[in-house]
């Protein structure tokens, strides 16, 4: 069985959605139980990470939902506070959905292949280093809204078996931070689709009449 979550953190590498952030206060102004990070989203703080004074907090010691922090004991007034987090825009959770919906509605009809989606697995063990690869670019190109539809249509020329796929239509399709992932998902595609469709001979309601 093939794991789906194991692509999550590859779409989350490409995408660039797994930033560092600091949180410091070199003097809390009132005694507090609660601190607001600045941004909202996925927060990941690992343990040790929570500085106040000189003391590392245990997080046994503090809760954390969404962006709030609230600690079993007070901070008291004019302390100093450091905290280093990790912040997602997205969770693993919408990261996981939209690998399925890029699998289901978009590649696996543009290879013509099911590929079992269930949620988190496949039902077989056959899905090659280029399918997973095709996977994780698709799935970043559908988060940030680029149509793949529309750029595999423009890309893809299919005549009595011509599988062909051109790999430079991605200019103006994406900007200067997409255009190496949507060339680099063509290629994919070309290549998986060539497998796919060869010996196949595909003829056009024109070639037919």
């Amino acid at each position: 069985m093939f794991d789906y979550t194991s692509l999550i953190e590859q779409v989350r590498r490409l995408l660039g959605d797994n930033k560092q952030f600091t949180y410091e206060e070199s003097m809390m102004q009132n005694t507090s139980y609660y601190i607001t990070l600045a941004n909202e989203g996925d927060i990941q703080i690992e343990d040790g990470a929570v500085i106040i004074g000189d003391e590392q907090i245990s997080s046994d010691n503090y809760s954390l939902n969404g962006n709030i922090i609230k600690f079993n004991e007070p901070i008291e007034a004019g302390s100093s506070v450091s905290i280093e987090y990790t912040y997602s825009t997205y969770s693993d959770e919408t990261i996981l959905k939209y690998i399925g919906d890029t699998i289901e509605n978009y590649i696996s009809g543009l290879t013509n292949t099911d590929y079992g989606f269930n949620g988190t697995t496949k039902t077989n063990n056959n899905i090659t280093f280029n399918e997973k690869s095709l996977f994780v670019h698709g799935t970043v190109l559908n988060i940030v809204g680029i149509n793949l539809l529309q750029v595999a249509g423009d890309a893809i020329y299919i005549k009595d078996g011509d599988t062909t796929i051109r790999t430079d239509v991605s200019a103006g399709q994406a900007n200067d931070l997409y255009n190496k992932v949507l060339s680099r998902f063509l290629y994919l595609l070309k290549t998986i689709r060539t497998n796919t469709f060869q010996g196949v001979v595909m003829f056009s309601w024109f070639s037919c009449n």
